[in-house]
């Protein structure tokens, strides 16, 4: 494959700043999509198209009797009105659920139905559009008074019509993903003092994933586990669900060594050392992304410094680890400084403390 053309984490790889070209190779070297299915599952994502009148924690034991996985998480709780995408992480991809509920955009169509018709309703509705646009505070202070609460702001980003009958009136919506599409009706009734309900509503993207992306049903996942089951055909299952670094595309990257990989999972800080590539643009405190050269996600991190000019110094705090640990092999004490202490032991020029027993 052309490099031009790399999926996912490694699209324009080229363009990353380059701080050393020397690294150590491992025998452990594989792509997100070429993975075993045994490991290609655990680190997997579905998006899948949810039925109406279904609720989310129904869902959620479906498909761990299905794949038999103890860890299920849904992106988003989604009601039992609602249709559409249905964003589902398994196993060790549950740690990516923090990643995709800071995106913020949120997206929807909505089937309002109002108790009257009159001719006026379409002139107001174009009318307050605008003004629903602006930022609402959700009251909540009123209930549960001892629990300590955050006030949350709706955010709706665009508003409009696509058709509009007597009783009926389909939109779009792009809001905030903490939103509630029931507070919608009581906006209606404030701003533009008429009674409606939300009789349907399909949401078409959650987070980064949208309907476009590998969309899939219930039948889908029923056939392909026939197939792997009865036949050992892994193709089907490879096809329906995701790698989990499609919900990570959106971050600033850094790609390391494959000798610090272990060493980050365990908990270590990371150094200018340890790095090979990183982004152009990186602000102070800001979150980034730790992969490896193959393109596969190690951790979460957070950018403290500047990385040009010293190499002892600490430039990348790890926030969450991805990966398990010894998924690479253990390189530690394999460097230039280290190998030398080695021969400086065995040789007898330098000698190891002794313990007080005392």
């Amino acid at each position: 494959m052309e490099k031009k053309k790399w999926p996912l984490l490694l699209k324009n790889y080229l363009s990353m700043n380059l701080q050393k070209n020397f690294f150590l190779s491992v025998k452990r070297q594989v792509f997100p999509f070429s993975r075993n299915v045994i490991c290609y599952l655990k680190n997997s994502i579905l998006n899948i198209d949810k039925p109406n009148h279904l609720n989310f924690y129904e869902i959620i034991k479906w498909i761990e009797n299905f794949f038999n996985t103890p860890k299920v998480k849904i992106l988003r709780n989604l009601t039992a009105k609602f249709d559409g995408c249905c964003v589902i992480f398994l196993n060790n991809s549950v740690c990516i659920v923090d990643i995709q509920t800071k995106i913020e955009k949120r997206a929807s169509v909505n089937v309002f139905e109002f108790v009257y018709s009159t001719k006026s309703i379409k002139k107001n509705l174009l009318y307050n559009f605008q003004k629903i646009r602006n930022i609402f505070v959700k009251n909540i202070s009123n209930f549960l008074p001892g629990i300590k609460q955050k006030i949350k702001l709706d955010k709706f980003f665009s508003l409009s019509i696509k058709e509009f009958k007597k009783k009926k009136c389909i939109s779009s919506f792009i809001c905030n993903s903490h939103t509630c599409f029931k507070d919608l009706e009581i906006y209606f009734y404030s701003i533009c003092s008429f009674k409606c309900r939300i009789h349907e509503s399909r949401q078409i993207y959650s987070g980064y994933l949208s309907e476009n992306q590998n969309l899939t049903n219930f039948h889908d996942l029923i056939d392909s586990e026939w197939l792997y089951s009865s036949k050992k055909i892994d193709f089907y299952i490879k096809k329906i669900t995701m790698p989990m670094e499609v919900a990570a595309v959106s971050f600033r990257r850094v790609v390391i060594k494959f000798s610090s990989v272990n060493s980050i999972c365990y908990g270590a800080a990371l150094k200018t050392r340890g790095i090979i590539r990183t982004e152009d643009v990186i602000k102070k405190n800001q979150e980034i992304i730790i992969i490896t050269l193959k393109g596969e996600l190690v951790a979460l991190g957070i950018y403290i410094h500047g990385v040009k000019f010293s190499e002892t110094k600490i430039y990348f705090k790890v926030k969450k680890t991805i990966m398990r640990k010894n998924t690479y092999p253990k390189l530690w004490k394999m460097g230039i400084f280290s190998s030398k202490k080695k021969l400086l032991f065995s040789s007898g020029f330098l000698f190891k403390k002794k313990i007080n027993t005392f």
